[in-house]
């Protein structure tokens, strides 16, 4: 959440919650919250291509959100699951619009939507968005 972060954390980075505790975000640590699907899965003999991870994100903005996003494909795709990214092309809001990059789309843009037209938005190679590119691309060699 862009709000409740305010600035605050960044991934991969050092995490403290309201009793004060440290926690090290990174992909270790990514991988071992996500670890219970994956003793769920063995347990009770579930094909990895029956899980899904699916409408994962965070704003584009924050600091580490492809680094984050990275780390979640990666997990995915390791363990041979599915997932689906929030959000393709959201048409209301633009927080979780990857191909915008990490800048906001300035008040021009917003002036014309309060007018009434529908502008294009500025979707740019950016870093975010090549981490879905790059999966996208494997899945299909």
């Amino acid at each position: 959440n862009k709000k409740a972060n305010s600035g605050r954390y960044c991934y991969p980075g050092l995490l403290v919650n309201e009793n004060l505790d440290s926690v090290v975000m990174d992909s270790i640590w990514l991988g071992e919250l996500l670890s219970p699907i994956a003793e769920w899965q063995a347990r009770y003999g579930i094909a990895s291509n029956r899980i899904i991870i699916e409408e994962f994100g965070c704003n584009r903005t924050v600091c580490g959100a492809a680094e984050y996003l990275s780390a979640i494909v990666d997990v995915s795709n390791r363990n041979g699951w599915h997932w689906a990214f929030y959000s393709y092309r959201e048409d209301t809001w633009d927080g979780m619009d990857y191909e915008l990059g990490t800048r906001p789309p300035g008040w021009e843009y917003w002036k014309a939507v309060e007018r009434g037209e529908r502008p294009a938005l500025p979707r740019i190679e950016n870093p975010i968005w090549d981490v879905f590119e790059r999966a996208f691309s494997e899945r299909h060699k």
